[in-house]
């Protein structure tokens, strides 16, 4: 098919099982004005579903080489695509699919060749799909996906995929862009098997740019390619996992970008790595290295919006910027078994805060595409020649320790997971999201004559809640600031909740309630509401004024005023 209007080799809703096409060569497909929008940017080859045989077939010059339109019914049903030996050249896209779907139930696809397009492939969403032997070369792009699909024991995305940035070894620059770009907002990406050649200093891997998610890769190869990874700290960039040593030299080796805050003295980060601009590689030899995010959200008030977070650790100081896109709070590269100090950069505290270290899948499971076939016997199955010699990343413990600082007054704090402490919270003891605060001992020196108990409250020691005596003898010195403080939390694994979740709400007084005034008694004269008119007795100061003057009648008993409100005829009194 040569210069055919519109899409080129297609079925329609996509009810046909087995339809073949093989051997076909579709180039340069014009766009037909007046069939379908979806005609505009014709395809060399367009699917309602995953549906048909497509063996040993080219496009050329095409919008698309490959275009999935997934069709509602039939279509959207389909499961059984084969897809082995195509290749697509100087496409816009040489595979496309749009809008979001993914297989009912996992396929392969076969090897795949995409050369000089804008895209050598792109999904919007999608998932179930293991691509084995892909190559791509010198394309502007080589893999794009916006959303992941697929949890932690998925197949790899990518099996054994070849990037190639310039085909002429003599020449040293990329003829290609960024190669891949996985999803933005989507925990599980793996990538097992790549072959990176001739990129130069192009960067080749990028993602996460919204969440700041991980991202594993494991059987990586690099000739003539230097800048290894895209890194940015705005717009977030996320955490690259070395589940087997090939991009970092180590197993369980994390790159992410670079914040002072890791600088450790131990080693454990080195922040000058040329493979990695603007980025910091962690990890030991040994791998017993994890890294998360740590997710702090749900901030109130509203003025915490958009603020920088600054974070403090024994290592050294820096901010992290809001995310307004997807998370709607900030993303923290936190190393395990670590203490972090944070507070929002504002004038306004926190009302309510939350925060989550990574997913319970991550920090819980072994993970990764490996198959031990004696493991495999006893569930009487067997190993795909693939799954062998493959990375399995076992679980470690992990904690955290983490302070989150106020300057204003807290009685105490609500948290949904773990329980209030009235000593010093220990990760290695205490169970998962388990608190307790403190008030600064440096600003309550500033107060003069505290009594023995506030003393004791202000003494730097963790309490589960403070008195509001402590309060009352604070407030009488207005003219000296508020005295704050800190409130630490820890992350274990003992009863760690699904959702690796832990909230916050300030409470102003204590759980008892706040101080309230006694009402008054019957020999008080009761309640008087000073809105009612009744209560006033007014009269014209001079003959023919409009100005009165008002004064208070004699206050109603307890009882009259009670049956009064009761519509009873009120008692005079």
């Amino acid at each position: 098919a040569v210069r055919v209007k519109g899409h080129n080799f297609f079925t329609e809703e996509g009810p046909e099982e087995h339809a073949l096409f093989e051997h076909n060569l579709a180039v340069a497909a014009v766009p037909h004005p007046l069939l379908l929008g979806d005609d505009s940017t014709p395809a060399g080859f367009w699917l309602p579903g995953f549906t048909g045989i497509h063996r040993n077939n080219l496009a050329v010059g095409c919008a698309r080489g490959w275009k999935l339109n997934v069709q509602a019914g039939a279509g959207a049903r389909q499961s059984n695509l084969e897809f082995f030996n195509n290749s697509a050249h100087a496409c816009g896209f040489g595979w496309r699919l749009f809008p979001p779907h993914q297989p009912p139930t996992p396929i392969e696809f076969g090897t795949f060749t995409a050369f000089r397009c804008g895209t050598c492939m792109f999904y919007y969403s999608s998932g179930n799909i293991n691509h084995r032997d892909h190559r791509f070369l010198e394309c502007a792009r080589a893999i794009h996906l916006n959303h992941y699909m697929n949890g932690l024991h998925a197949a790899p995305f990518f099996t054994d995929l070849v990037l190639v940035g310039n085909t002429n070894d003599a020449e040293p620059f990329a003829r290609a862009g960024l190669a891949v770009h996985s999803p933005k907002d989507n925990e599980y990406w793996l990538v097992s098997g790549v072959h990176v050649s001739n990129y130069w200093d192009t960067p080749v891997l990028h993602g996460c740019k919204q969440t700041a998610c991980t991202m594993r890769y494991e059987r990586t190869t690099w000739v003539n390619s230097s800048h290894r990874t895209l890194l940015k700290p705005s717009p977030l960039t996320g955490i690259f996992h070395d589940m087997d040593g090939t991009l970092t030299g180590f197993p369980n080796g994390w790159v992410t970008y670079d914040e002072e805050f890791n600088h450790f003295d131990d080693g454990v980060c080195t922040w000058d790595d040329p493979r990695f601009p603007e980025g910091m590689v962690c990890g030991f030899a040994d791998g017993s290295v994890r890294m998360r995010r740590l997710y702090v959200h749900g901030q109130e008030p509203w003025q915490l919006d958009n603020k920088l977070l600054e974070v403090v650790s024994d290592a050294g100081n820096d901010t992290v910027v809001f995310d307004t896109k997807k998370l709607y709070g900030w993303a923290v590269p936190a190393i395990a078994n670590r203490t972090y100090d944070m507070r929002v950069a504002d004038p306004n505290d926190f009302q309510q805060l939350s925060w989550q270290y990574g997913t319970h899948p991550y920090v819980f499971d072994a993970h990764g595409y490996l198959c031990v076939p004696e493991e495999a016997a006893a569930l009487n199955e067997t190993c795909h020649w693939t799954q062998l010699n493959r990375t399995r990343v076992q679980p470690v413990i992990e904690r955290l320790t983490l302070h989150l600082n106020y300057s204003d007054w807290r009685s105490g704090f609500d948290g949904t997971a773990g329980e209030a402490l009235q000593y010093d919270p220990d990760m290695d003891n205490h169970t998962f999201g388990s608190w307790a605060h403190k008030k600064w001992e440096f600003q309550c020196d500033l107060y003069a004559n505290l009594s023995n108990a506030s003393l004791e409250e202000c003494s730097g020691r963790y309490w589960d809640e403070h008195s509001l005596f402590l309060k009352f003898e604070l407030d009488q010195q207005p003219d000296l600031g508020q005295v704050g403080g800190r409130l630490t939390s820890v992350i274990s694994e003992k009863e760690a909740p699904r959702s690796m979740t832990q909230s916050f709400t300030a409470r102003e007084c204590p759980a008892s309630g706040c101080w309230r005034p006694r009402a008054p008694g019957a020999d008080e004269g009761g309640w008087q509401r000073w809105s009612d008119p009744e209560v006033w007795a007014c009269a014209k100061l001079t003959e023919g004024a409009t100005i009165r003057e008002c004064r208070p009648r004699q206050a109603r008993s307890a009882g009259g005023r009670r049956r009064r409100l009761m519509g009873e005829e009120s008692e005079a009194a």
